[in-house]
């Protein structure tokens, strides 16, 4: 079997499982959400109000985003951005098991989550270099595309079974613990030139 070269690198290959990881529970939670949201409204809009927050946030911070990712340590602001991710995924599982979410709660859930993408995003992309040696670049990139497509096709695929047999809560929490397996291989991979 040949090993992509990309995946060589210990740092990468740390960084590359808990990406396929975390994709996969954040379309979870993604289709979990519609689901969700679904199951509080039959209105149509609420589908397009809650893509227009998941995109507005991204947009409008994506400029700082980028520059935070070059003026600050990338491998901090990744783990920071992480938590934040995993702590709306929790707090999306508690209130939707305590039966008190509501839609409202659901919006603010997404625009925090949104405003974490925004920084996340660049963070990590900016990342990718210091993980790999420059000739390897290139793959290490194709292989981050084949973790988010390859996490894109499980992720709603264990979220349906997860909501069908356990509860739409624990679509949530398992997102929330998704995220843990990124922020252990960014503590795990020590002192990095980011």
């Amino acid at each position: 079997m040949v090993i992509p070269p990309a995946l060589k690198s210990r740092p990468f290959l740390m960084y590359w499982i808990g990406h396929l990881i975390s994709i996969a529970g954040s379309q979870m939670q993604l289709w979990a959400l519609y689901w969700h949201l679904r199951t509080l409204s039959d209105q149509p809009v609420v589908i397009s109000g809650i893509g227009l927050v998941r995109f507005l946030p991204v947009i409008l911070l994506s400029l700082v985003a980028g520059v935070a990712a070059d003026r600050f340590n990338r491998r901090k602001m990744a783990i920071i951005t992480q938590m934040a991710l995993g702590m709306v995924a929790l707090i999306l599982g508690l209130t939707t098991a305590w039966g008190i979410v509501t839609l409202w709660m659901i919006f603010g859930l997404v625009i925090l989550q949104s405003v974490a993408v925004a920084f996340d995003g660049p963070a990590r992309q900016a990342l990718i270099p210091s993980l790999v040696p420059r000739k390897d670049l290139a793959n290490a990139y194709s292989m981050t595309s084949i973790a988010s497509k390859i996490g894109g096709i499980l992720g709603p695929a264990i979220g349906g079974i997860l909501i069908a047999f356990w509860g739409l809560q624990w679509a949530y929490w398992f997102n929330s613990i998704s995220y843990i397996a990124v922020i252990i291989a960014l503590f795990a991979m020590g002192d990095i030139r980011a």
